[in-house]
């Protein structure tokens, strides 16, 4: 299957090929997806057999999202390795380290290293570690392994160190799944507190592209303060996902159908925090 869907708008080389790049996420049924040169459209290659208009409807969710968020961000170059010898670059690399079995494919878009390749990606790792602390006084933080289990198996996960699994669950490659996934994880923070489920959204901000509010309604009889809400989520959440606005209302925005209209409150949320220069500026 190959459909062309056109671009919200023109965007860049760097938004270009992140867009190409993070295609997989859009749905599990995407084969790949291309730029067109005029950066004005896509063409996307989906699963024979696969119904178009539903790949059609994630894919388009998918570029509105990216390319509404996207910030570009000015490159500085922090390490740079040069080359110690002219000789011409090999060819046939990819195939040579499968033969080796230094490198092992696990699935689409998925690989393992082990030898010389596991000692490179470790040694890439632990420099950007560095630079990481170094530069930017970053925190070591520990996440959730969202691998499927069927390839944690296939590439000895449970038959080398460290032989425990922290969490392993199966996470589809779907736009629709993954921002349900992040909002949850977002607002499951909040859910200690009694109180009805807060909705979670982005805002825009000049400086990173979007912060999180949260809209709370409280129990009757019930009082909190934004500080409070803060306080109750560290620890349990990864401060990135603390929201940086919390308002308390009395009812979220609804249609006549009982949905609720996050749209509504993310347009209520600029105008009341003065973000319209922030939600108007140029992302690609």
């Amino acid at each position: 299957m190959k459909i062309t869907i056109s671009l919200p708008k023109v965007v860049g080389e760097d938004l270009a090929a992140d867009l190409e790049k993070q295609a997989v996420y859009a749905s599990h049924l995407v084969r790949s997806l291309r730029v067109a040169a005029d950066r004005k459209s896509v063409e996307v290659i989906g699963d024979d057999g696969a119904p178009e208009a539903e790949v059609r409807a994630k894919v388009e969710r998918y570029l509105e999202a990216m390319v509404t968020r996207f910030r570009s961000i000015e490159r500085k170059v922090l390490v740079q390795t040069q080359r110690k010898d002219k000789a011409p670059l090999e060819t046939g690399v990819y195939e040579e380290l499968k033969r080796r079995q230094w490198v092992f494919e696990l699935g689409r878009g998925q690989c393992g290293f082990a030898g010389p390749a596991l000692a490179l990606h470790r040694a890439l790792d632990d420099t950007f570690t560095r630079i990481g602390r170094e530069r930017f006084a970053a925190v070591d933080q520990n996440y959730p392994t969202l691998i499927p289990s069927d390839i944690l198996a296939r590439c000895g996960y449970f038959t080398s160190f460290p032989h425990a699994v922290s969490m392993v669950v199966h996470l589809i490659e779907d736009y629709d799944l993954i921002e349900e996934f992040r909002q949850a994880n977002a607002e499951s923070a909040l859910s200690g507190l009694k109180v009805p489920k807060p909705q979670v959204f982005g805002v825009p901000d000049p400086k990173y592209g979007e912060e999180l509010s949260a809209w709370i309604v409280l129990k009757p009889g019930q009082s909190a303060t934004e500080e409070e809400i803060r306080a109750f989520c560290k620890g349990q959440i990864a401060h990135y996902k603390i929201p940086r606005y919390v308002r308390f209302v009395d009812a979220f925005p609804m249609t006549v159908t009982g949905k609720i209209q996050k749209f509504r409150m993310r347009e209520v949320s600029v105008e009341e925090l003065g973000l319209e220069r922030a939600a108007a500026i140029e992302t690609a």
